[in-house]
């Protein structure tokens, strides 16, 4: 469309083009009329100069109404090429504006040429992008493809081991029942050789206990009936201050030789079950890669609790006995020792020994509490000073809440 508008422009430049050669032609015939009356009026003066006057007249009036007739004519055609021309003018200035806003226009075709020849080299490069990654995720694919197939592979081989699994896991479910019931008759004996172990230091400490109370009977029998002088009361103060240190001796010693078998029997039970309990975690690791967790609703065997119970009650008992005594008596710093090495054992079994004595006492604690009035402490004071049973947790779970002693005045 665009183009026939300048092809019409050009049309009418032409067609201006040829008016004007059309008015240079009209001023070339008005220019040889004039030379033609200007021959004739030397034609009749040449005549006249003859004498042929009359003659001359007349011919010379037709050639003057014959030249002013055809004068007119062309002064006609003149007038007509002038009008023409101003028409022409006005045609041009028309062009002229018509071809600048054609120009303006094609400017503006042009810029957004150029604009669409960016964005078509844009789009290239989009294009030749979109190949590239084309190509990458095709790769990709590829080799998702290749890794699906040795997966599905590997599962293949995974079921088959997962068969011959199972039927194995038959046969150690039978050997880890037996081993289990194994175990636990060893832990019922190991309960009755504790028990016996319990049952001969009270004995031992009755037999001591009872050695003192007679030695201090006889000495108050002796002052009663004034026969001692101050020597024998001393000798005997100091009579009866051995005997009870010979007393916390033995009950240490007792103690420790207690502590001692306990841990010994303590490290048979493990080495019996370390085996079981080894084929059993490498197998349930083995099952939770290769069966995803198909046995976890197998039934655990129920926890019996009653021999650590029993032996943190026996602890419990112990630091009782040793927040009471003389830190310099014999055999007070192996105590200890054995004490804490038993509570770190029986931690490594998950059992958390926690004891309270020496701390204050509050309202707020839970525990079963017996109240004894202590004078020597200040007023009000209430201080934890015995533990009969421990407060012991499993796995971060309390099974059994302490006993305590508590000392106040109040």
């Amino acid at each position: 469309m665009k183009n026939m508008r300048v092809l019409g422009l050009v049309t009418r430049l032409l067609a201006g083009s040829s008016l004007c050669w059309a008015s240079a032609v009209a001023a070339d015939d008005v220019s040889s009329a004039s030379a033609q009356a200007l021959g004739a009026s030397q034609a009749v003066e040449a005549e006249v100069s003859r004498g042929d006057l009359a003659g001359m007249e007349s011919r010379l009036s037709e050639r003057i109404v014959a030249g002013l007739e055809q004068t007119n004519r062309r002064i006609d055609i003149i007038d007509q090429l002038g009008s023409d021309m101003e028409t022409l003018q006005s045609h041009s200035h028309q062009l002229q504006a018509e071809v600048s806003r054609g120009a303006q226009h094609i400017e503006a075709l042009q810029s957004e040429l150029r604009a669409a020849s960016e964005a078509m080299s844009a789009l290239r490069a989009e294009v030749d992008q979109l190949k590239a990654h084309s190509k990458a995720t095709d790769d990709s694919i590829a080799k998702a493809s290749e890794a699906l197939e040795d997966t599905n592979a590997h599962v293949q081989k995974q079921s088959q081991q997962l068969t011959s699994i199972s039927s194995e896991n038959a046969s150690f479910k039978e050997q880890m029942d037996l081993r289990l019931a194994q175990s636990l008759q060893g832990i019922e004996d190991n309960k009755d050789y504790i028990s016996d172990l319990e049952y001969m230091s009270k004995i031992a400490m009755l037999i001591v206990a009872a050695i003192i109370i007679a030695v201090v009977w006889a000495v108050f029998a002796k002052i009663r009936h004034g026969n001692r002088s101050l020597a024998s009361v001393e000798e005997s103060q100091a009579s009866l201050h051995n005997a009870f240190t010979k007393l916390q001796e033995d009950s240490i010693r007792i103690d420790t030789e207690f502590l001692q078998m306990a841990q010994q029997q303590l490290l048979k039970l493990a080495q019996h079950d370390q085996q079981p309990q080894a084929d059993a975690v490498g197998n349930s690791q083995q099952d939770n890669g290769q069966h995803g967790g198909s046995h976890s609703g197998d039934a655990a065997p129920v926890l019996d609790h009653s021999l650590m119970l029993k032996l943190a009650n026996e602890i419990a008992r112990i630091e009782t006995n040793l927040s009471k005594m003389d830190p310099h008596v014999k055999g007070y710093k192996q105590l200890v020792q054995s004490k804490e090495r038993m509570i770190n054992n029986m931690k490594a079994y998950g059992y958390e020994i926690v004891s309270l004595i020496g701390q204050e006492y509050n309202d707020g604690m839970i525990f079963e509490t017996r109240f004894v009035s202590d004078p020597s402490l200040p007023e009000g004071k209430r201080v934890i000073t015995g533990m009969l049973k421990m407060l012991v947790n499993y796995n971060g779970q309390m099974i059994q809440p302490a006993q305590i002693i508590v000392s106040q005045n109040i």
